[in-house]
């Protein structure tokens, strides 16, 4: 599969920008070793309480 980008880390600008170039018809893979994204903007639940 061939892509337009190779996006390495799924934070902030990682994730933004995907999502523009994806909205102008670019393909993107996006790589990050984390298992969510958004880099340190993001939610997890702990004894049931989002944080």
């Amino acid at each position: 599969m061939k892509y337009d980008y190779l996006i390495v880390g799924a934070g902030l600008f990682g994730a933004v920008f995907a999502n523009r170039a994806k909205g102008l018809g670019k393909r993107c893979l996006v790589i990050d070793k984390r298992s969510h994204l958004g880099g340190n903007i993001y939610c997890e639940e702990k004894k049931g309480i989002n944080i």
